[in-house]
């Protein structure tokens, strides 16, 4: 639009959002919980792949970690415990799917909430 200052254009768009999200709010909340379920599978995932078993770490001269561990993550110089892929791939290809799955839903939800406004 030609001739508003780009505040205006700002505030124009932000009012049509919220008018979008008074219309459909469920499908803004499941764009915005879609977002945030990203870091926790995330986290879960790069735990699986960077995870030692106790016989790594002795190899590699790491800090020991626990015998009845089955492996462990390494975080700031101490061990969180955690799973390996040979022991759970169920789990951790479970997890990869709903990584995948959500990005799809991303996607769908923000095409259709983009169609709402």
């Amino acid at each position: 639009m030609p001739g508003m200052n780009p505040f205006s254009l700002l505030l124009s768009r932000a009012a049509q959002v919220c008018k979008a999200f008074i219309a459909h709010p469920f499908l803004w909340l499941g764009v915005f919980a879609s977002h945030l379920a990203i870091f926790p599978l995330g986290y879960c995932i790069l735990n699986f792949l960077v995870a030692e078993t106790p016989a790594e770490a002795m190899r590699l001269g790491d800090p020991p970690i626990p015998s009845t561990w089955e492996a462990g993550v390494m975080n700031h110089g101490q061990y969180i415990r955690w799973f390996s892929i040979e022991a759970h791939p169920l789990i951790f290809w479970s997890l990869v799917g709903l990584l995948f799955t959500n990005f799809f839903l991303i996607y769908y939800l923000r095409k259709k909430a983009a169609a709402s406004i």
